[in-house]
Formats: C-alpha cells, structure tokens, sequence
C-alpha cells in the first residue's frame, strides 16, 4: 500500500509557526523548517529518507563557482517523526 506524501506542522501558543516537515511513505523526506518566536525562519533543511543534505559548491579563485553538488550528513538522522537527534 503506498503511502501519499504529508507536512506536519507544530504550531506556537502566538498562532505563528514552530515547525514544518514533510514526509513520503511515512519518513522524513523534503523539507524540515524551524522558526523562532518571532517568526524569523531559523532553519530551512532538505532530507532525503531521513537523512540531511546538504549543498556543496567549490569556487575558482576568481569567485564563480566551479562544481556544486548535494551530499548527505552522515551524523544528522531522523530518528523518529517528532524528534530531531544529532549524534
């Protein structure tokens, strides 16, 4: 049975958002978004199948970019879908 994809969103006592993660076949899998007090996004992370992503790009000495890539957080894991856990 497939599951669809879905967003979980906590919420502070002000009404403004907390917290956003998206999720695919029950797993963290998109974005995980986390924001302050006031509003102000704190964080704005991509996961694929519970596992952080990161960009990486490499420049010439001249500034303009030489590679760019994605790579995974070997450390960063989604342990279940309420907690975040670095290890």
């Amino acid at each position: 049975m497939a599951c669809a994809p879905g967003k979980s969103i906590w919420w502070q006592v002000n009404g403004q958002r907390l917290r956003e993660i998206d999720f695919l076949v029950g797993e963290v899998d998109g974005h995980v978004k986390l924001w302050d007090t006031n509003a102000q996004l704190l964080a704005d992370d991509t996961y694929q199948r519970r596992t952080r992503l990161a960009q990486k790009v490499d420049y010439y000495p001249n500034g303009q970019p030489r590679t760019e890539g994605m790579y995974l957080f070997a450390r960063d894991v989604m342990t279940s879908k309420r907690r975040l856990v670095e290890t």
